[in-house]
C-alpha cells in the first residue's frame, strides 16, 4: 500500500510539473520526459491522471509497477518468513505441553510436600 501510494506520489508530482524539470524524479529512468504529454484516457496504472499532464511514457510506467511488485515480492517473503516462525514456535508449544503439564505436576507435589514436613515439624 505505501508503495502505491509513494508511486501515486511521484507520478502526481510528474503530473504537477509543467517542465518535467522535477527533483524527485529519477531523470535518468527510461521514459522520463523532458517536456509533459497528455495522459491517455485509457491509463492503467494510475485511472486518475488519465487525460491530464504527465513527464512519463509507457516504458516509465512499466518500470514503476516491475520496481512495486519486486518491493512486494521482498515484503512478501519477509512476511511468509516472519508467519513461519511464529506457526513453528506455536507447533513447538503443542509438542511441549505434556512435558509442561508433569513439570508443573511435579513442582506442586515438592511443593506439597515442604508443607507437609513444615507442618510436621510444626506440630512436634
Amino acid at each position: 500500500m505505501k508503495y502505491q501510494i509513494l508511486i501515486l506520489s511521484v507520478l502526481v508530482f510528474v503530473s504537477l510539473s509543467g517542465d518535467c524539470n522535477n527533483p524527485l524524479i529519477d531523470a535518468d529512468m527510461v521514459g522520463i520526459l523532458k517536456t509533459p504529454v497528455v495522459a491517455d484516457k485509457n491509463l492503467k496504472f494510475c485511472p486518475d491522471l488519465a487525460g491530464k499532464e504527465i513527464c512519463c511514457d509507457v516504458s516509465a510506467m512499466t518500470n514503476f509497477v516491475t520496481k512495486m511488485k519486486a518491493k512486494n515480492r521482498r515484503f512478501e517473503k519477509k512476511r511468509q518468513k516472519q508467519v513461519k516462525s511464529a506457526d513453528d514456535a506455536i507447533k513447538d508449544d503443542e509438542a511441549n505441553i505434556d512435558v509442561d503439564a508433569e513439570m508443573e505436576a511435579t513442582q506442586d507435589e515438592l511443593g506439597l510436600e515442604t508443607v507437609a514436613r513444615r507442618m510436621m515439624i510444626g506440630l512436634n
